[in-house]
């Protein structure tokens, strides 16, 4: 496999083997690449004259057979693909794989439990009851508004 020189220029265009893309050029790579190889919404996405169906994908086809978006896409796919290999789990697929561990017959019967007791925190599944006494022992409560008055008035500076 040949080493393909990817850098950037003054202006921030990106330069392959010695070929700047223009900005739509690279954003249709990057485009292309984030949204599964759909050509004709990164043709969109990358700003091209969306005028006709024909007209955008025929502008895709274009881009796709340059070799320096070939190089570029080809990157873009393998630092993707690093990426995905370090990603954090989802909290769907942190959910599949402790459902996948308590139906199996592989997993320890206390790992099981754990597992459930996992799911049941994730769902708030436990109800926490907390009885709060919020009665305040206030000793002025009871008295009247003159009563309150004469212990303002007569409280020392």
């Amino acid at each position: 496999m040949r080493l393909i020189a990817i850098t950037q220029d003054s202006k921030g265009r990106i330069v392959v083997d010695g070929y700047t893309l223009t900005f739509k050029q690279a954003r249709f790579c990057e485009e292309y690449v984030s949204n599964g190889n759909v050509i004709n919404e990164a043709v969109i996405k990358a700003g091209y004259s969306k005028s006709s169906p024909s007209v955008v994908n025929s502008m895709g086809l274009e881009n796709l057979n340059k070799p320096a978006c070939k190089a570029y896409i080809a990157e873009l796919q393998q630092r993707f693909k690093q990426t995905a290999d370090h990603r954090v789990a989802t909290i769907e697929e942190r959910r599949n794989l402790l459902t996948q561990w308590i139906y199996s017959d592989d997993v320890r019967y206390n790992d099981k439990l754990k597992a459930l007791d996992i799911l049941n925190k994730m769902d708030a599944a436990y109800e926490q009851r907390i009885k709060m006494d919020t009665t305040i022992n206030n000793p002025v409560q009871s008295l009247t508004t003159e009563e309150l008055r004469s212990l303002i008035e007569n409280e020392p500076d």
